[in-house]
């Protein structure tokens, strides 16, 4: 088989999918190699069907490779990691007052970075890691063990805020994922999250050439509005939305969202 711009992957780590929130097969708007970008025909929310399956994502993420051609391939990369945590810390803060004393969860926490800044803070902080090979270096990191596993089988918490950042858009589920997210939070806490932008300039330009469109991992694609209707779907309430790449939690990201809730109590 010809190589893909994305990789290529063996038939049985496929599987096919339906809108999250309708359950309803979409309808293909485009073809990426093996992968296909459709939009569910109820909703309009993107998302990839085909999509690689559990086992699929576990041998992607199971990968040291996976983390560290990334984000924190180099110093710079590593550099605007931390400029984000600052950022995104900075918005929690306003949120929920000065983190002393508070305690804050990460789930797909990577290498730990962030949590690390938060820890730094004075935040209490846990996390949860789907890749061992990851959880493995934040634990190294952190000095206290990140948990491997997902959100989802997780029992309920009283954390002032749970956080996952760039890691809705890569889950099979994200209504059961922000339903446990939420879960994970007192009555008031804040949810803190990132993704990338549907609707950003970028990704309506560029189309099947936008740089954060990445099949292989990102399974959804959400606009404002999209995640808005989730938000509303699982009963929080937005406190923030920031798309501007000028700032610190959102830095040179031309087609990111961070985005605040708050679980109502």
């Amino acid at each position: 088989m010809r190589p893909g711009r994305w990789g290529t992957y063996p038939p049985e780590h496929f599987e096919d999918a339906v809108c999250f929130l309708c359950h309803l097969p979409g309808k293909k708007r485009w073809q990426l190699d093996q992968f296909a970008l459709v939009d569910c025909p109820q909703c309009g929310q993107a998302f990839m069907s085909p999509r690689l399956n559990h086992e699929g994502r576990l041998n992607l993420y199971g990968a040291r490779a996976y983390f560290d051609s990334g984000v924190y391939k180099t110093a710079g990369a590593k550099g605007l990691q931390r400029t984000w945590a600052e950022g995104r810390l900075d918005l929690i803060d306003a949120a929920v007052g000065n983190g002393r004393r508070h305690s804050l969860y990460e789930v797909g926490c990577a290498y730990g970075m962030f949590l690390e800044a938060a820890k730094a803070r004075g935040y209490a902080v846990a996390g949860l890691e789907f890749s061992p090979v990851a959880a493995g270096v934040a634990s190294e990191r952190l000095g206290t063990t990140v948990h491997v596993g997902e959100v989802m089988d997780l029992p309920p918490a009283d954390h002032d805020v749970v956080a996952f950042w760039d890691t809705i858009e890569h889950v099979p589920d994200p209504h059961a994922f922000m339903v446990a997210a939420a879960a994970l939070i007192r009555p008031g806490g804040i949810v803190a999250l990132s993704c990338p932008q549907f609707d950003s300039l970028p990704a309506r330009l560029l189309r099947t050439r936008w740089w954060t469109l990445k099949p292989h991992k990102h399974i959804w694609h959400f606009t404002r509005k999209d995640l808005r209707r989730l938000l509303a779907d699982v009963g929080l309430e937005e406190v923030r939305m920031v798309s501007n790449p000028l700032r610190a939690g959102n830095r040179w990201r031309l087609d990111s969202l961070v985005l605040l809730a708050r679980k109502p109590g």
